[in-house]
């Protein structure tokens, strides 16, 4: 079985929230990051009970990036000690866990060739790239 977990992450705003979901999106260390909004925080910071307006967002990967996530997070935030925390999926749907190792280990295939569409007044053609890119190497899945 893959080994995937979910990453729950806090943010100051909504904007640093997207920033992160996007780098860690962009890295191809997450398959999908879900920015879930605002959230009430209370907690020790400094010798004193702290409450603040944070941003939670929630990322599917697999657990061997954990370390990679914590980094790119790292960099990417403004908190001097920010919540990265990853949680095991227990249970989860098979299709829906390939799609995560998919997604991520895609990091290491070459990226598409984009699709383009030309128009002319007279004629409209769509062109595909002439070579498929095949599905991610399943030989380096991880053991149940």
């Amino acid at each position: 079985m893959i080994e995937a977990v979910t990453v729950y992450i806090t943010a100051s705003s909504d904007d640093e929230a997207r920033r992160l979901a996007t780098g860690l999106i962009q890295s191809r260390l997450v398959a999908c990051v879900n920015i879930l909004g605002k959230i009430d925080s209370v907690f020790y910071w400094g010798g004193s009970i702290q409450r603040e307006s944070e941003v939670a967002l929630v990322a599917k990967a697999l657990r061997s990036d954990f370390a990679a996530i914590n980094g790119k997070v790292r960099e990417l935030h403004s908190y001097d000690c920010p919540c990265i925390v990853a949680w095991p999926i227990i249970e989860a749907d098979v299709e829906f866990l390939q799609w995560v190792a998919d997604e991520t280990r895609g990091k290491r295939r070459p990226p598409a060739p984009a699709t383009s569409t030309t128009s002319t007044p007279a004629t409209s053609t769509t062109s595909t790239p002439a070579t498929p890119i095949p599905p991610a190497d399943t030989a380096d899945a991880d053991p149940v």
